[in-house]
């Protein structure tokens, strides 16, 4: 073994024993230039939200914390004289030289990470370039304070690797091997150490305390990367504490302390149920027949206004996180205010001939936020609308930092019950669905009212903005037990329509859901959101079972039917018998299954009501999907064949290509399920729509700033995407002229490519 390598295993040996404190540092260290959502929350906190100060105090506080805990770990008197050490200077000095910088080196990771992190968004915001140079020098400076400490104490301390090697010599020379110090001495904490410890556990309580009793604004003050920042700093403390109780009070090794503590704990935690509230008996919802034919019967006198045909658009949009969300809204803002569009449908917008929406995920919460947008609701006390007018009310509220009170809940209350479970807490999904509500209501200065479309409603319009019922919702998410679909719809599901698919509103018991909470449990996706726990109504556990007693019964012979049953709380325990809900992208992230099954509803009604009323019969169904995926070149309307073209075929190589093979497969399997779904979406419908970014798109934006998944948009990137909607939603119009209008005399001519949107 060459000198490098021996010297290179010695070092990992000697800071062996601060292994859980490097691991975080060196994740932190990494993540923070690494991770497109990291990135962009820098750019965010700095540039547009003004987080600067609580970057920086988060990343020096987790950097000293880092610094404390490997000191703790390394400067331990007996965890030198009780292993054996070799009886060379040179080892000694090395072996002092190691432990005196390496907790210096880790104090600084995160600052050095927060450079690279900012270096990297120079490209496209210079200014960052000069916040990396203050970075690199914070942290130097930092470093240079470390080394000037132990210069100033050593003057008052000595500690035995500052002895002098002879007499460190002869005490250690019965010893004739040198092995590091992986198992340290039983020298108890010192005072200072202790009082140290126990600040940062009443801290770590006080944050999740404090996360718990304000969910959304507390993490949105901080920001979600000083969130970040202190729990690292909080969890390091803890992992130490385990591993010095594990060395010193001959506690379990911390791996197994961490895992015993989870597995007895999870016996208590499916309690992310769904934030719902008393069902109301006067908010029974139209069934999704009785409200295409609403929509039909006030629409009747609209085929005679001038138009040879209705337009009548089906909308589906797939999921992508935040980006997705902003896209959708952005999208269908530019149709709504299209001047071509608006001519074209003789001054009606756009919405007016949206007769449904069909959202996953991300998508989800897009069409969520334009829904709750038209709806009436409870006036709020306080006026916190966006006074920027460049920006729309709805943009304004998904431009909020909606990652913050997630990620905290995630690191602080839900996993502090992932080993205590009787700390209290919600559902972290919830922390979400709480920042979109609290969005909504300071942007479109109302509490949205209840979402769905009941019958009463179809008999007097209200209360809606504008006098009009919105377009069907229908948000999908996934069964975690049957695999298939459950939509929470604003109108009631057909089950010969939608077959295999479980109704949300129709099986949860005894109560009703918000629409936040709706679009919420479509985006489920771990590990930051985890899966939703729906309690069943008895009639929906009662068929639930007799599907499953069904399914099992050649099995009975086998004596593990019983057992089953018992497992899905069948039989005697209906009452408390639930399923669980997870991010529609398991099924499928694109919601058009769901679009074409309801395209297939509306031309059933429409076959059946031509001889009984009066209404429109020349009615063009046109199929909308809005994609979300900025890496393929789809073209915006056309032949299918063409949406993956130039698109080569994943080659499955590699070291691991055997053990990644199967969730690559798996992954593969969702996205042609998908391609599948728009395929039957757009065969269903006379005329087909895919919206995507404009085909040049992907080359506007640098690499290093793609737009991220998570839930929270830089302003730089939300005027990326605004930019790209105003492109995209122009070409869609165009599209839909040269469908719809055989000639175009009166219809404006607007370029949909100018000097400040090209």
């Amino acid at each position: 073994m060459g000198a490098f390598w021996r010297s290179l295993l010695f070092s990992g040996r000697v800071i062996a024993p601060s292994w859980f404190v490097s691991l975080l540092a060196l994740a932190l260290a990494v993540s923070l230039p690494g991770l497109g959502q990291a990135r962009d929350l820098i750019l965010d906190g700095m540039m547009f939200r003004g987080k600067t100060p609580f970057l920086y105090l988060g990343t020096v506080v987790s950097g000293l914390t880092f610094w404390y805990c490997a000191r703790l770990q390394l400067y331990r008197v007996d965890d030198i004289l009780m292993h054996h050490l070799k009886t060379v200077s040179a080892d000694r000095r090395k072996a002092r030289l190691i432990i005196s910088y390496w907790p210096r080196l880790l104090a600084v990771f995160p600052l050095i990470g927060l450079a690279l992190g900012q270096v990297r968004l120079s490209p496209e915001t210079p200014v960052m370039a000069f916040w990396g140079l203050i970075s690199l020098l914070v942290a130097a400076g930092l470093f240079t304070i470390l080394i000037a400490r132990r210069a100033y104490l050593r003057k008052k301390q000595t500690n035995p690797l500052d002895q002098n090697d002879d007499a460190a010599h002869g005490r250690l020379s019965s010893l004739d091997t040198y092995t590091v110090p992986l198992l340290p001495g039983s020298a108890p904490l010192a005072r200072s150490s202790k009082i140290a410890v126990w600040g940062v556990l009443a801290a770590l309580f006080l944050i999740t305390s404090l996360i718990i009793a304000y969910p959304v604004s507390f993490p949105a003050t901080l920001g979600t990367l000083m969130i970040v920042m202190l729990a690292a700093a909080c969890w390091a403390v803890v992992g130490t504490i385990l591993i010095y109780l594990a060395r010193h009070k001959h506690w379990p090794p911390f791996p197994v302390t961490v895992l015993l503590a989870a597995f007895l704990a999870s016996f208590f935690s499916d309690d992310h149920t769904l934030l719902s509230t008393p069902a109301a008996k006067t908010t029974a919802r139209a069934s999704v027949k009785e409200y295409i034919e609403y929509w039909l019967d006030i629409r009747q006198d609209w085929i005679n206004d001038g138009n040879n045909t209705l337009p009548v658009f089906v909308v589906a949009s797939e999921g992508g996180g935040i980006r997705s969300a902003y896209w959708t809204v952005r999208i269908l803002e530019e149709l709504d205010k299209s001047p071509v569009l608006r001519s074209l449908l003789n001054g009606r917008s756009f919405r007016d001939h949206v007769i449904a929406f069909s959202g996953v995920s991300g998508g989800s919460i897009g069409l969520a936020t334009l829904h709750a947008a038209h709806m009436g609701g409870e006036k709020t006390a306080d006026d916190c609308t966006t006074q920027n007018p460049g920006i729309s009310r709805a943009a304004a509220a998904l431009r909020r930092d909606h990652l913050a009170p997630i990620v905290a809940k995630l690191l602080f209350a839900d996993l502090l019950r992932r080993f205590l479970p009787v700390i209290p807490g919600d559902d972290r999904a919830d922390a979400l669905a709480f920042s979109l509500q609290q969005a909504w209501a300071c942007e479109f200065g109302h509490h949205p009212g209840p979402w769905v479309t009941t019958r009463a409603q179809l008999e007097k319009t209200g209360p809606f903005i504008g006098g009009h019922i919105p377009p069907a919702l229908l948000i999908n998410a996934t069964s975690v037990e049957t695999g298939g679909r459950v939509i929470a719809g604003s109108v009631a599901l057909a089950k010969d329509t939608f077959p295999q698919t479980l109704d949300l509103a129709g099986i949860i018991r005894d109560t009703e859901i918000g629409l936040a909470t709706a679009a919420v449990s479509s985006a489920r996706f771990p590990l930051i959101s985890p899966v939703g726990r729906v309690p069943l109504t008895q009639q929906a556990a009662e068929i639930l079972c007799r599907q499953f007693e069904t399914a099992m019964q050649p099995h009975r012979d086998a004596g593990k039917a019983d057992a089953l049953f018992r497992k899905y709380q069948c039989g005697h325990h209906k009452r408390t018998a639930a399923i669980h809900v997870a991010d529609g992208g398991y099924f499928e992230n694109s919601g058009a299954l769901t679009g074409a099954q309801f395209v297939h509803l509306v031309r059933t009604v429409l076959a059946k009501r031509q001889d009984k009323r009066p209404g429109p019969t020349d009615v063009t169904i046109i199929g909308m999907q809005i994609f979300n995926d900025l890496d393929k070149a789809r073209i915006m309307s056309g032949d299918l064949a063409l949406f993956n073209a130039g698109q080569p075929v994943p080659a499955l190589t590699g070291p691991f290509a055997r053990e990644t093979g199967p969730l690559t497969g798996l992954m593969a399997t969702r996205g042609a399920r998908a391609r599948l779904a728009e395929t039957d979406f757009f065969n269903s419908v006379s005329a087909r729509l895919a919206v995507t970014a404009p085909p040049f798109g992907r080359a506007l934006i640098n690499s290093a700033n793609t737009p991220p998944l998570g839930w929270s948009l830089s302003g730089k990137t939300a005027e990326t995407l605004d930019d790209w909607a105003k492109i995209s939603a122009c070409m869609t119009a165009e599209t839909l002229v040269h469908f719809l209008a055989a000639d175009r005399t009166g219809l404006p001519v607007t370029p949909c490519i100018s000097p400040q949107t090209g």
